[in-house]
Formats: C-alpha cells, structure tokens, sequence
C-alpha cells in the first residue's frame, strides 16, 4: 500500500471515528430516562442532574466511534482497496 492511500486511511478512520464518538455522546444523552429508571436497580449513578454521568457518555462514544470506524475500515477492506 502506498504512504498517500495509508495516510487517507487513517484520517478517514479518524473522522469515522470522531463521527461515531458525537452520536454515540448525543445517545446517551437522549437515553437520560432510561439511565434514570436503571439507576435504583442497578445502585449506580448514571445521570446526574443535566443528563448522564461523565463515564457513561465516554463509554457510548467509545463504542460508537469504535463501530463506526471499525465498520468503515472493514468495507474498505472487502471492497479489496484498503
């Protein structure tokens, strides 16, 4: 592979993946009731008082900005272009 189709690689993994990170942080703001609903069962703190607590907004945007980089770069790949 050559250093100009790596390099566009990697930045486009790196916007999927920050794409991916946003949404997954704006899901786990719109999940807020639900948090809520799971935080006497569960013992948690899920949300706080704006919106969910700091580790559950990272752990959503880490899986989804995983996903969505990790899905992109497997189509890349199939397509045989990596």
């Amino acid at each position: 592979m050559k250093p100009a189709e790596t390099a566009s690689l990697s930045i486009f993994t790196m916007i999927f993946f920050v794409f991916g990170a946003f949404i997954g942080a704006m899901l786990s703001l719109f999940c807020t009731p639900l948090l809520w609903k799971l935080e006497k069962p569960t013992g948690l703190e899920l949300a706080g008082h704006s919106g969910p607590a700091e580790g559950v907004i990272f752990l959503f945007a880490f899986i989804f900005g995983t996903v969505f980089a990790g899905v992109f770069l497997l189509r890349r790949i199939k397509k045989g272009r990596p």
